[in-house]
């Protein structure tokens, strides 16, 4: 991408010596390390700058094939970002990777990159990772490094020739517990089709109302979005273009500026301008664009999609018509009928009755005709599930059952032949009771019904003889004199998500071990799965940890702290390390009561003054940058006088 190019004025109109600006040479380890740690977010700085310059170098080769990602598993636990573009040989990698701010891109609207910095941000997630570069025959392997004083370093490592084409693989080894899976499908959905396999296959693309082929209002997101070079960039704070959808624009290269991260839009004249412009055409065009799609649907459904997603637009009231049909924004029927949500719940007994049904009930329901009864029974959930099982996996559930002794034929009009079946079939169904190894036989299934989870759902009765014993089976004793002190279900329900969770009084314990040998004590479970989380734990997630556990948010380290401003490394470390927001991390941490026991030595209780600004931020939601100033000298100070000493 073209560098913005700054005009100054009025610069020779001063006298004296002009003195040319450099970098000490003895402080070059220190500005490479700011320079690697420019991210918020690393592991999606890691997936974004590695993926974007892999497809560059498609761009650059001419190779319209899609760049490749395998994102980490338990048992290979690391990411590989690969393309097959113009590759690099030795010379090439010493160029770009052991030289901060080398490009090759600044000169040119076709290919995103031009800072020099993301190929080195994996070095703000690891240590140490391996990059592959194939080009002309040769394949040049090469280690990454990062030295103790914040600079990095590459080793050649192997040289030798090879018949496979061009292209680079980056490799990197990740840590535990990461995010990468959710941030691969956060950057990807932005991405033009056909341009990145994720493990394989093409990401799940972001969609909703497509105002033009380079403008969208969709739901898939939170905030409106400006993309370019397939990287997302929130277009401002708090604006929302229509309710709850927002607007996704995707730029030409060069029509915003980034900051140095990568991370948000530099908002100069160019950017502000740009998003002025995105903004007037989603007004103007907007109401002429959905008339034309409904006028131009070709199915009923099609339009009926439509004619919702403009009404939760605020054009509720937009002509709509299908084969000169009134296209029904709801429908009220003769009788009352039955809406069962399509949630996969065998014992569900809740269920409701209706005479008027919405546009959206009508989109996502399958209509079972020929029920007569005005009831509903777990029975017959029960055989409507196993009919469901039999259609394979191609069968999408809906999100509603709608269940009816005849489909008017004016509502047939608005149904695919998917939405309608007989009740006749799932009616007819035998529910299938297997062989099992629980009872006293194999042929001797147990008896009585015990109450408990399912799926992670409670259900009020759960037949012994349907209890699924090929799945995770657990029990725990219910005790009435100690109300709310009961074992806790809740590591379960995460950790083993098939999992049976048996509810028992005392004195059935026994009879339930003998039908149910397998069966674990929830107790057992949650206190070996808490050691197990604790030994998995990296030192950092512990230091994370040690914060969340044992402060308030009054007492804690300013979370607006900006780690490339603070000399002090221990304080530098944890201020990034409080920043990590680890998703993953957190829901477990939820989960044990128990913190892991941790020694650390907390930094910030060199800095008295750190608490206070912490409780000003907390109960003042923000801190004026005068006093964000001084906080940084005054820590930066306190860190020089102490080496002085």
């Amino acid at each position: 991408m073209k560098t913005q190019k700054k005009v100054l004025e009025g610069i020779d109109q001063l006298k004296g010596e002009k003195v040319g600006m450099s970098i000490d040479v003895s402080a070059m380890a220190h500005v490479m390390s700011i320079l690697t740690e420019l991210y918020s977010d690393v592991e999606m700085a890691v997936l974004r700058e590695y993926a974007t310059n892999a497809l560059d170098a498609h761009v650059e080769s001419g190779n319209t094939d899609p760049i490749w990602i395998e994102l980490p598993t338990p048992l290979m636990p690391y990411l590989k970002i690969r393309d097959q573009g113009i590759g690099l040989n030795d010379e090439d990698i010493r160029d770009i990777y052991s030289k901060y701010g080398a490009s090759t891109k600044r000169d040119s609207n076709d290919v995103v990159g031009m800072l020099g910095l993301g190929c080195k941000s994996a070095l703000a997630y690891t240590d140490q990772f391996t990059l592959t570069g194939i080009k002309d025959g040769i394949c040049t392997m090469v280690s990454v490094s990062r030295e103790e004083d914040g600079s990095g370093s590459m080793t050649l490592v192997d040289q030798y020739e090879t018949d496979e084409p061009n292209g680079v693989e980056i490799s990197i080894p990740v840590k535990q517990h990461n995010d990468f899976e959710d941030k691969a499908e956060e950057l990807f959905r932005f991405w033009k089709p056909g341009t990145v396999l994720v493990n394989g296959e093409e990401p799940k693309h972001v969609d909703g109302f497509w105002i033009a082929d380079d403008l969208l209002l969709t739901q898939d997101v939170d905030e409106d979005t400006i993309v370019m070079g397939n990287v997302p960039y929130p277009m401002s704070d708090g604006y929302s273009s229509y309710k709850n959808w927002h607007t996704v624009a995707f730029v030409e290269i060069g029509t915003v500026y980034f900051t140095p991260s990568r991370e948000s839009l530099m908002f100069n004249d160019t950017t502000k301008a740009t998003i002025e412009i995105v903004k007037d055409r989603v007004k103007t065009e907007l109401e002429a664009a959905i008339q034309k799609q409904i006028n131009d649907a070709t199915t009923a459904r099609d339009a009926m999609i439509l004619v919702r997603d403009a009404g939760t637009m605020g054009y509720g009231k937009i002509e709509a018509k299908f084969q000169n049909k009134d296209i029904p924004r709801e429908y009220k029927f003769d009788d009352r009928i039955i809406v069962l949500t399509g949630v996969k719940e065998y014992r569900r007994k809740d269920w409701d009755k209706y005479e008027t049904v919405g546009l959206s009930t009508i989109l996502d329901s399958v209509f079972f005709y020929g029920y007569d009864s005005d009831s509903w029974s777990p029975y017959k959930r029960q055989k409507l599930e196993q009919w469901i099982e039999k259609q394979g996996e191609n069968y999408d559930r809906p999100k509603n059952y709608v269940l009816l002794n005849h489909i008017p034929r004016d509502l047939r009009f608005w149904l695919r032949k998917d939405q309608i079946e007989a009740w006749a079939d799932p009616d007819a169904e035998k529910i299938v009771r297997e062989k099992t190894m629980v009872g006293n036989s194999w042929n001797q299934r147990p008896s009585g019904s015990y109450s408990g989870y399912v799926n992670g759902v409670f259900e009020d009765i759960i037949e012994a003889d349907e209890i699924d014993t090929s799945k995770p089976l657990f029990y725990y004793k219910q005790d009435k004199s100690a109300w709310g002190h009961e074992p806790t279900v809740e590591i379960i329900k995460v950790l083993e998500k098939d999992a049976t969770i048996i509810r028992l009084a005392k004195n059935r314990i026994n009879k339930f071990l003998r039908d149910f040998p397998m069966a674990q004590e929830v107790d057992e479970y949650n206190k070996q799965a808490q050691a197990n989380w604790h030994k998995s734990l990296t030192e950092d997630e512990k230091i994370y940890l040690h914060y969340e556990n044992n402060y308030n948010s009054s007492q804690s380290i300013p979370s607006f702290l900006d780690a490339d401003k603070i000399d002090d490394p221990e304080l530098k470390r944890v201020v990034r390390i409080r920043k990590s927001n680890p998703k993953k991390l957190m829901e477990l941490n939820r989960l044990f009561d128990e913190a892991p026991k941790f020694s650390f030595k907390d930094p910030s209780e060199k800095y008295p003054l750190l608490a206070a600004a912490a409780h000003k931020w907390y109960y003042r939601s923000s801190v004026s940058d005068k006093d964000e100033t001084h906080l940084y000298l005054y820590i930066n100070a306190a860190y020089a006088a102490e080496r002085t000493v």
